[in-house]
């Protein structure tokens, strides 16, 4: 169930985002990452449920307001974030 939601709030957020993707190099680091964390289970990452392989429309890897449950990368930086965030 807490996996259910975790995906659900993801996908709100990144609808609300206008579904926007991150860059290709913040894809490509967050992916690495998740290649060598001990959490990942195929495609999926074994502490939210997310899938974080692929190149579909559902890859958490690939949305820029979204982190990794265990810290290990964040939100991809930018001069504005659409929910309203400055850097």
């Amino acid at each position: 169930m807490k996996r259910a939601r975790s995906f659900t709030s993801a996908v709100f957020k990144h609808a609300a985002n206008g579904f926007k993707e991150a860059t290709e190099e913040t894809i490509q680091e967050r992916q690495y990452t998740c290649a060598i964390c001990t959490h990942l289970k195929g495609s999926q990452c074994g502490m939210c449920g997310c899938k974080v392989f692929g190149d579909g429309k559902f890859v958490k890897t690939r949305w820029p307001l979204e982190e990794c449950p265990e810290g290990l990368w964040g939100k991809e930086l930018s001069d504005e974030i659409s929910d309203g965030e400055q850097i």
